[in-house]
């Protein structure tokens, strides 16, 4: 599967949803990438925090889209699958995770 994945509230801070769900479908092998306006795409995640942040107005070329996040209500909830699933720090350029010293 082509994954798109769109950070609403812009990529200042990590969002740890998109880098579980980029993990849970790169662990089968999907081609996970930042949603990229021209490309077409099975499924596209949108996440966003906080509710006073514009949503995302540009057209989405995918055959399905989930949004999700706080900023789109508190009913919203990972499955458990994607919840317990090591992130992908990857996909916001943080390398060497395992040697952060506390």
């Amino acid at each position: 599967m082509k994954i798109g994945l769109i950070d609403v509230d812009g990529h200042n801070f990590p969002n740890l949803p998109l880098m579980k769900i980029s993990a849970f479908h790169k662990s089968f092998g999907d081609d996970v990438e930042w949603f990229f306006p021209l490309n077409k795409y099975d499924r596209v995640y949108i996440s966003k925090v906080f509710d006073f942040t514009p949503d995302y107005e540009m057209c989405i070329q995918a055959d399905e889209i989930i949004k999700g996040g706080t900023g789109y209500g508190l009913e919203n909830k990972l499955p458990y699958e994607i919840e317990n699933i090591y992130p992908d720090y990857e996909l916001y350029g943080i390398k060497n995770k395992l040697s952060l010293k506390l």
